[in-house]
């Protein structure tokens, strides 16, 4: 029976992963007591240990295997490799045939891709609603944030790890190691909280939109908006924080805002630039409600129904 099984104690033979909802909170506090949340981050970081070995997985776009099977939706009781052996049999590498290795690499980078996404639907389910284990995987968003924008799960692992976790939020505009520190004067802890600030999630998430695959920017733009709020209240620290990174670069502003113009007649006009792969109209939508979010004090409800 698989993980996934355990936690939700599903009985069927596939699992629809857009279904799953609470997980057994017991299960979920013995799969953090055996280790598994360590064990896991350590496969993820097994599978991809570098930003190189990351950037090999464009291999799979270009390819087409990435857009054939990227997305996860049923998980079934075999075993990933006999799955994985159906769809893409591994052929033998006899004689040093340049074309029978790439095309082994290309199954393998897919065979580890697939790994790598279910073990975050299974950190997903590990962690939802339980505060002690998304602080557990809160301790590994440094190797987290290294693998999201490869379509691997890790950035709507992260969303779900920290959305209902005020304690967490309120981490994503310091550095991961900014509260390890200890011993320091005054003056030094100033400094290394400036240091440390510069590269906090916050800043990452928005470094992104420079360097990004444009498919990418919705979920940066999903995870922004998340930043921003706590059930119904804006999370005041990082609004500022991403209203001032957002503004400040021309970059991220081009690619985040739209231009809002208001007339003579009072009339309010939206430029909205022209549709293409990267640009889709749930991508605008997205954009305008992270606007209101990251400009909200108060209560919104329709940022709340997003």
């Amino acid at each position: 029976m698989s993980l996934l099984h355990f936690l939700h104690d599903e009985n069927s033979d596939s699992i629809n992963l857009n279904l799953l909802n609470h997980a057994i909170y017991s299960r979920q506090k013995i799969l953090k007591e055996q280790g598994f949340i360590k064990r896991f981050v350590d496969i993820l970081d097994a599978c991809f240990p570098t930003v190189e070995s990351l950037r090999r997985l464009r291999i799979l776009e270009e390819s087409g295997i990435k857009k054939r099977g990227s997305k996860l939706f049923k998980v079934g009781r075999r075993t990933l490799w006999q799955d994985f052996q159906a769809k893409y049999e591994i052929e033998n590498i006899r004689g040093g045939k340049n074309i029978s290795k790439q095309r082994n690499q290309v199954k393998i980078l897919a065979y580890l891709s697939q790994i790598c996404s279910l073990i975050f639907e299974v950190l997903k389910s590990i962690a939802r609603d339980n505060h002690q284990n998304e602080e557990e995987c809160f301790n590994y968003i440094e190797i987290f944030k290294k693998q999201s924008g490869y379509e691997l799960g890790a950035t709507a692992c992260i969303i779900s790890i920290i959305e209902k976790n005020e304690k967490l939020l309120l981490n994503l505009c310091k550095h991961s190691e900014a509260d390890k520190q200890e011993n320091l004067s005054l003056t030094e802890e100033i400094k290394m909280f400036e240091m440390l600030q510069e590269d906090s999630t916050i800043h990452h998430f928005v470094r992104e939109f420079k360097s990004a695959s444009p498919s990418y920017h919705r979920d940066i733009l999903k995870f922004l908006s998340a930043a921003c709020k706590f059930e119904d209240q804006g999370i005041t620290v990082n609004q500022t924080l991403i209203h001032s990174l957002v503004i400040q670069d021309q970059v991220v502003r081009n690619n985040t805002l739209l231009k809002i113009h208001c007339g003579p007649d009072n009339k309010i006009t939206i430029e909205v630039p022209e549709f293409n792969q990267a640009v889709r109209p749930s991508c605008i939508i997205r954009i305008v409600l992270f606007i209101l979010v990251i400009t909200r004090k108060k209560k919104y409800s329709a940022c709340k129904r997003q």
